[in-house]
């Protein structure tokens, strides 16, 4: 499995450290639900309780103050606030789910493009 995004982890050192645990996990769990051995329901909890958590708060507390708006696929500029409020800890789990897959770049929501470069960072 190859995970791809083009967000500008080179200028988030932390956010790509967290964000390399987590494709980590993802991985592990594709090779569990491929064959290999393993408690996949156990891998996914982790991976559920870091979206939810370590990294979804890191994301809000480095993005909260500095982006002004994201980008709806199919609404276009929806301001933070709106989607993500102002209070990390008012936010709902999927909410804190989708902080984290701002990071991923191909999801329904995204950062302004200035948050993401064109050529995509990869791990196989």
């Amino acid at each position: 499995m190859i995970y791809e995004s083009n967000f500008r982890f080179e200028d988030y050192p932390e956010i790509h450290t967290k964000y390399l645990e987590l494709l980590k996990l993802r991985k592990q769990l594709m090779k569990i639900s491929m064959g290999s051995s393993g408690n996949g329901d156990e891998v996914h909890r982790k991976i559920r309780e870091y979206e939810r958590g370590e990294i979804s708060k890191l994301v809000f507390d480095t993005f909260n103050d500095k982006v002004k708006y994201v980008v709806h696929e199919a609404k276009g500029k929806q301001k933070w606030a709106k989607v993500f409020g102002d209070d990390y800890e008012t936010l709902t789990n999927e909410q804190k789910e989708d902080l984290t897959r701002l990071l991923d770049g191909n999801f329904i929501y995204r950062l302004p493009d200035e948050y993401y470069n064109k050529k995509k960072f990869v791990m196989r």
